[in-house]
């Protein structure tokens, strides 16, 4: 019964579709319309007219479509531009998620060795003392007034280190159960001007109190995070806190001299 709708001398499957001058998937009143035009036009033929009593009647037209499909499968006859208007285009769409597969697969790729270095423990910690914390500090009785200066906390100031070797006998004679702490040392003049609202605890009777620190912190030549990391402190180890400027704490070490720290994580032992 299908080879009615082969031509016997091509052996190919008769385009009615392409006879009639319609798409794939034309509707039946569309089919009647196109048939009705080619005939006020004198057009018809014994060709148009089967290719339209096939299509017109709904069982032929159902048997014809699926030998027609068939037939373009199986020898790639997919020229005809009627049959591939009639087709569903996928190819843009699979080209686009081919290619959104390539971009993600490079940017990851990129993300992977170009990634930014993860903070280490200890720069996490030295953020973490940047930060103005308010400390409070039972000082001994003293007399010096609290300045109300602004400090400019962007300009470095390399500390001092003024000691004498009969400083650093008083220091190797000190322990850390002694209150007050009676030792020689002081704060520059240097100090005092390049951060003017610094607050001494005692520079006159050079009386400074001891402390240790909770947790591992940079000791720094000035105080702000952009400062020289001279050492870092543990938490085993005390030193003498001379003053403090807005969460950072001007500090003397027996090994290093005099630098700073951010105060937040001091504990004050006497």
């Amino acid at each position: 019964m299908y080879y009615r709708y082969y031509d016997k001398e091509s052996n190919r499957l008769k385009n009615y579709y392409k006879l009639l001058g319609i798409p794939r998937d034309s509707s039946d009143s569309m089919i009647h319309e196109r048939f009705a035009d080619l005939h006020e036009e004198g057009k018809t033929n014994q060709l148009i007219e089967e290719a339209f009593a096939v299509l017109s009647t709904p069982e032929d037209h159902d048997r014809y479509s699926r030998v027609y499909d068939r037939y373009n499968w199986n020898y790639g006859i997919q020229k005809n531009s009627l049959y591939e208007n009639a087709k569903p285009k996928n190819r843009g769409r699979s080209l686009l998620i081919l290619l959104l597969f390539i971009l993600i697969g490079f940017t990851a790729i990129i993300f992977f060795f170009f990634r930014a270095p993860q903070p280490t423990v200890a720069e996490i910690i030295m953020d973490n003392t940047a930060e103005p914390q308010t400390v409070t500090v039972v000082k001994p009785e003293t007399n010096v007034a609290d300045e109300s200066d602004e400090v400019d906390l962007s300009e470095e100031a390399k500390p001092t280190k003024e000691t004498s070797n009969e400083s650093s006998e008083t220091n190797s004679s000190l322990s850390n159960d002694s209150a007050p702490i009676v030792i020689a040392l002081s704060v520059s003049d240097e100090i005092l001007t390049n951060y003017p609202a610094m607050e001494v605890f005692n520079q006159i009777d050079n009386e400074y109190p001891k402390a240790e620190v909770t947790s591992g912190v940079n000791f720094r030549n000035a105080p702000t995070m952009e400062s020289k990391v001279l050492s870092s402190v543990g938490t085993n180890e005390t030193f003498f806190v001379l003053g403090k400027v807005r969460g950072w704490s001007y500090i003397y070490r027996e090994a290093e001299g005099y630098g700073w720290i951010g105060g937040k994580y001091i504990r004050f032992t006497n």
